[in-house]
């Protein structure tokens, strides 16, 4: 990684310092990506597998092969080596202001 990039991504996305602070030579980068199910296609899905009897191989050759989820937020983040060390609630993280 080079010095622009760490730069950017010097700030811990859970304690809000700087990862230099910490002192320690370890960091991580996180992407965090939150999927909602989508009940329509899992339903059908479903239906397929009963109507197969169970066969899961058979539904799915027969099935259109849509998302059975759908991507609903995404972000990536910097983790000092302190923080990773803790209890981190992913879901705040996620969602926590981003500016």
């Amino acid at each position: 990684m080079k010095e622009k990039e760490i730069r950017e991504k010097a700030i811990c996305g859970n304690c809000g310092k700087k990862f230099g602070a910490a002192k320690a030579l370890w960091f991580y980068v996180v992407n965090i990506k939150q999927y909602a199910i989508n009940v329509s296609a899992l339903k059908r899905q479903s239906g397929l597998e009963q109507f197969f009897e169970g066969n899961v191989q058979i539904a799915r050759a027969m099935s259109p092969d849509e998302d059975l989820a759908k991507l609903m937020h995404k972000r990536e983040l910097t983790i000092c080596d302190t923080c990773a060390n803790e209890d981190v609630r992913i879901s705040f993280l996620a969602f926590e202001d981003e500016s």
